[in-house]
């Protein structure tokens, strides 16, 4: 079951907050504050503060008044399949439909939030077939067989979400 399923009542404002906890989370140990996280967001504090009650009461966060806030184990998980969204939303927009990379960021931070389970499996899929299209040449399918090429594939697959977890979180960085 994904996060999404598991939460019903999830929404882009709690996906916005569990991605942006989720980054200045990984800059150190010390729990997020209202202020940063209000800074991230472009909010004022007593927003924040509203609404990180609000994820406390699912158990998405665990929130120390006057100390900050951290996700929770269901919390992260949230937090990363948004980001997965976002990456596989991405590539599509890119490479199947050829949008301009200077538009794909915006698109997908509209769609993220929106996307099915059943999208992104179609998506993946999509991913998955051009590359074992690329790799299916006569002397390539010779050498690999089906087994390596969809070990290839899984390759990929952890290679492209370490890599966008790398960019995201050098990105979050220079914020």
């Amino acid at each position: 079951m994904s996060a999404a399923q598991a939460m019903p009542y999830r929404s882009p404002a709690i996906d916005d907050y569990a991605k942006a906890i989720f980054a200045l989370q990984a800059r150190g140990d010390e729990p997020v504050t209202t202020s940063a996280l209000a800074e991230r967001l472009g909010i004022t504090a007593g927003s924040v503060s509203a609404m990180l009650k609000k994820l406390a009461e699912p158990g998405l966060v665990t929130h120390e008044p006057y100390r900050g806030v951290r996700l929770t184990d269901s919390g992260q998980r949230l937090a990363l399949e948004v980001i997965r969204h976002h990456r596989l939303l991405e590539r599509f927009l890119a490479d199947a439909l050829g949008m301009p990379w200077d538009r794909v960021h915006a698109e997908a931070e509209v769609l993220e939030h929106v996307i099915s389970e059943e999208l992104e499996e179609l998506i993946m899929n999509l991913e998955r077939d051009q590359f074992v299209a690329e790799t299916s040449r006569p002397l390539a399918r010779a050498r690999l067989g089906a087994r390596a090429t969809a070990a290839l594939w899984a390759l990929r697959v952890f290679a492209v979400t370490v890599s966008a977890m790398v960019v995201y979180t050098f990105v979050v960085l220079l914020h």
